[in-house]
């Protein structure tokens, strides 16, 4: 734990900014900021990736616990700005914490055509592929929770999918056994650079893919 340092709140990017779905007051929030306190886990990359999950929340939630008046925790390598509520009454159990506030799912829309591309960030975080799509049609909505269960279920399982497979994708936004969507490793389209799972919606696939 290091020492309490001056918060400013243009650190954060604009990019990041957008991302902020937990908390649709976010810049209000950032604005009543004047502090952080910066936690880690420093020389834990060494533990399988459960293991380290578990500690970061536990730790997580010490560190909530002896600062009360805390207004929002910000997770770096998810993207994602949090209450402090959002820690302490995690929904998962065990190592699966990990996903309430290391797991962000963010959407954008491609400028100049009808495309979306959703994908996910923080399994990077652990040594994992974080999951994407580059779509059209399709509702967002459908696609994000698509996303969050496909990147959880690579959390839980320790990515059982590998490059080639498919897994099974949506019809009229329900998932469908029968409706098979390919995986590809690849390179993330949006920053940061990292390895992802691609995963190519069917006919409703947007870009070129190799």
């Amino acid at each position: 734990m290091a020492d309490f340092i001056p918060f400013q709140s243009e650190t954060i990017t604009d990019l990041e900014r957008s991302q902020f779905w937990m908390m649709p007051n976010a810049e209000d929030v950032l604005q009543k900021c004047r502090y952080k306190l910066l936690i880690s886990d420093f020389m834990a990359a060494g533990l399988d990736y459960k293991s380290r999950s578990a500690l970061l929340a536990d730790w997580l939630e010490t560190a909530v616990s002896l600062f009360p008046t805390c207004i929002a925790i910000w997770i770096p390598s998810s993207g994602k700005l949090l209450h402090a509520a959002e820690i302490t009454d995690n929904p998962y159990e065990g190592a699966s914490r990990f996903l309430q506030f290391g797991l962000n799912i963010r959407y954008f829309t491609i400028h100049g055509t009808e495309d979306s591309l959703i994908d996910s960030l923080g399994l990077f975080a652990l040594g994992l592929p974080d999951v994407q799509y580059h779509f059209h049609t399709l509702d967002p909505n459908d696609v994000s929770s698509h996303a969050f269960s496909f990147a959880a279920y690579l959390f839980e399982e320790d990515v059982p999918v590998s490059d080639g497979e498919t897994i099974a994708g949506l019809l009229n936004g329900e998932m469908a056994p029968d409706v098979y969507w390919p995986c590809r490793l690849e390179l993330a389209l949006i920053q940061p650079s990292r390895e992802v799972i691609d995963v190519r919606p069917g006919e409703y696939a947007a870009g070129e893919r190799g």
